[in-house]
């Protein structure tokens, strides 16, 4: 499976050139560089369908029967370990479940027409196409569109993301090695026991809001396989815990008062049933 982002993989390098004279078609005149969603920009016809199935699209492999109940047990497994770990049960608790499901999904299987052949999504031209495209643009995600894609002159998204960690109070610049930085994230979380398997920092990157009148970009600090993963993972939970008894006093005062100072939203489904209640 080949990646077809490159947003994690770019450095800070001041000779990156601007190549959008040669895209002219797909200049956004608001910033004066190429900043678009259009998959017309990628003149090779096999990956241009490719690009079409968006990012979150995977390659058909081949897998005999055999391997796929193997891999249906062993995410079983995982799943039964994970619940017991949660809820402090013994496994042998779901054994009857376990075997339920894993019978009635091993008949489906056996009735599946698997068939042989696999089409390669990219072949060797096409991934050189990829590469060269990839040197003059960042590719990534869509803000509010997760599974398109995005092509932004590489040296507009570089000088974007250093004026935003300039004008914010969310960072500050630091000198040290990233390798430092590390390993004192490593001791602060073996105070706590907290393990720590990736030795990386996050990353910043931006999302095109192609949604908004005037383009604007999202900006994300990722943290998926850094040095802070498991940190944030325990932090979130506490903020959740937190959110969940804010949100339940306010219900309880709600009653009373027929007012809510309570105004986070998941989804459109509680801003629905708020309007529906007030209608």
């Amino acid at each position: 499976m080949i990646n077809i982002l490159n947003c994690s993989d770019l450095e800070n390098d001041s000779n990156i050139k601007c190549n959008c004279h040669l895209f002219s078609n797909f200049i956004d005149s608001s910033v004066g560089h190429v900043v678009t969603g259009n998959v017309d920009i990628v003149s090779n016809k096999k990956l241009r369908k490719l690009f079409k199935k968006g990012y979150n699209y995977i390659e058909s492999t081949l897998k005999s029967k055999d391997n796929i109940i193997n891999s249906l047990k062993n995410d079983i497994n995982n799943y039964v370990n994970k619940l017991s770990r949660k809820f402090s049960l013994n496994a042998r608790f779901f054994d009857e479940w376990k075997d339920a499901v894993f019978s009635k999904f091993s008949d489906v299987i056996e009735n599946l027409k698997i068939s042989k052949k696999r089409t390669v999504a990219i072949m060797k031209s096409e991934k050189k196409d990829l590469d060269k495209l990839k040197e003059s643009f960042i590719l990534t995600g869509v803000d509010k569109a997760c599974n398109n894609i995005s092509f932004i002159c590489k040296k507009y998204y570089l000088d974007n993301i250093n004026l935003e960690l300039e004008r914010t109070n969310t960072y500050e610049y630091c000198n040290a090695k990233e390798e430092d930085i590390v390993k004192d994230h490593v001791s602060f979380c073996s105070k706590f026991k907290i393990d720590v398997n990736d030795r990386v920092l996050p990353f910043i990157h931006m999302l095109p809001k192609f949604h908004k009148p005037v383009l604007d970009f999202r900006y994300i600090a990722a943290g998926i396989k850094s040095s802070t993963k498991q940190l944030s993972k325990i932090l979130s939970g506490i903020l959740t815990l937190i959110d969940r008894n804010v949100k339940r006093m306010d219900n309880f005062q709600f009653k009373f008062s027929g007012t809510s100072g309570y105004w986070i939203v998941k989804n459109k489904d509680s801003v629905c049933s708020k309007l529906n209640y007030l209608n």
